[in-house]
């Protein structure tokens, strides 16, 4: 079957009833999006449509490829007559990817339109790499990705990435002090000249914090704060379970502020990339804790979030710097927040990119 490609908008409906029709086809995708196989009748009661109707939306579905008839249980005792028809969402219909392209890494993850991840693909940079260097090394991890599942470009419905850098709606990299050649490129632009599909750019604390929420330490957590130390420190923010970007894309940029304690932070991250887990885990600079703490605590106060992550070098830290903190933070906080390591870790920037695609590919596919 042909995937479906959905549409922005309703374009072109003649008249209420292609409306109520789309509405209705919608309705019936949603229960089983989120659900088993279903026959008519269990539809029909989920709804609370007519039965005329969930059997047209069932028959677009199934036409449209993202819907298929589930084969009949076979063996066993059953009753007599004909067994009732069920019908299954197609989360194979379409792919998602989500990739992080970073000062160390550029990093692929493939995913169905339910979030399982089919394949991924890394390949380990430096960070003095130029920009255009960069990019190609990241489309080919793309197209190496895709042809080790066997997954063709015009298969994938959302592609989003994180990356370093103040991010602007467009997906242009308005500022980036971190990566040779990165401020000033059109990265969704760029990347988008070779899908057919949605490309959306994101900055990585911003994702990784979307894929700490999703798969990580924040599951069900609608106030975020988290604390990605790369190759410097970021601060993504997410607030009522969605991500805070700001007008500019500037939200949670703490170290913009010269002669700040997390500017201070950013300069002792700078000089110790060379062994960055050793001057971490030994937590011999008090000064490095005591600025961190003074970033979480002003982040606090101006977000009040539920949970802090930790992540990145952080995260390899262990609990050892979750005793430092706690013992810093609540006294510069009116309530202090909960704090936590990363479950995700390296990983979290390349999952909240690929939770940010498949929302793109949600929302194109329920659109009305």
């Amino acid at each position: 079957m042909a995937s479906l490609k959905p549409v922005d908008g309703v374009g072109g409906l003649g008249g209420d009833a292609t409306a109520l029709r789309r509405l209705n086809t919608a309705r019936v995708l949603r229960v089983l999006h989120r659900a088993a196989a279903l026959t008519l009748t269990e539809l029909t009661k989920a709804t609370q449509l007519s039965r005329s109707a969930v059997e047209g939306a069932v028959e677009e579905l199934v036409s449209a490829g993202v819907v298929a008839e589930v084969e009949p249980v076979t063996g066993g005792t059953r009753p007599l007559g004909r067994p009732a028809r069920r019908f299954r969402f197609r989360p194979d219909a379409g792919h998602v990817l989500g990739l992080h392209i970073g000062p160390h890494k550029v990093y692929v993850v493939l995913s169905d339109l339910h979030g399982e991840i089919v394949g991924a693909k890394r390949v380990e940079l430096s960070p003095d790499v130029p920009g255009p260097e960069r990019l190609f090394k990241a489309r080919r991890a793309v197209q190496q990705c895709l042809q080790a599942t066997g997954i063709a470009r015009d298969r994938l419905w959302a592609v989003a990435v994180g990356t370093p850098g103040l991010v602007d709606r467009d997906g242009r990299i308005s500022l980036c002090s971190v990566l040779d050649g990165w401020t000033g490129l059109d990265l969704a632009g760029e990347l988008g000249a070779h899908f057919a599909c949605p490309v959306r750019v994101e900055n990585d604390a911003n994702t990784a914090a979307m894929g700490e929420r999703w798969r990580g330490v924040a599951r069900e957590v609608d106030d975020v704060v988290y604390v990605l130390a790369d190759h410097k420190l970021g601060v993504g923010v997410v607030i009522n379970g969605r991500a805070h970007r700001g007008n500019h894309g500037a939200a949670g940029e703490l170290g913009a502020l010269p002669h700040s304690p997390w500017a201070s932070a950013n300069d002792f991250l700078a000089k110790s990339q060379h062994d960055l887990t050793r001057a971490f885990t030994d937590l011999s600079s008090a000064r490095f804790l005591d600025d961190l703490a003074q970033g979480i605590a002003t982040m606090a106060l101006a977000v009040d979030p539920e949970l802090v992550v930790l992540g990145g070098f952080l995260a390899d830290c262990g609990p050892a710097l979750l005793d430092e903190l706690a013992a810093r933070v609540p006294g510069l906080c009116l309530t202090p927040p909960r704090l936590m390591l990363s479950e995700l870790a390296d990983d979290a920037v390349a999952l909240g990119a690929l939770r940010v695609a498949l929302d793109e590919a949600e929302r194109r596919l329920f659109a009305i």
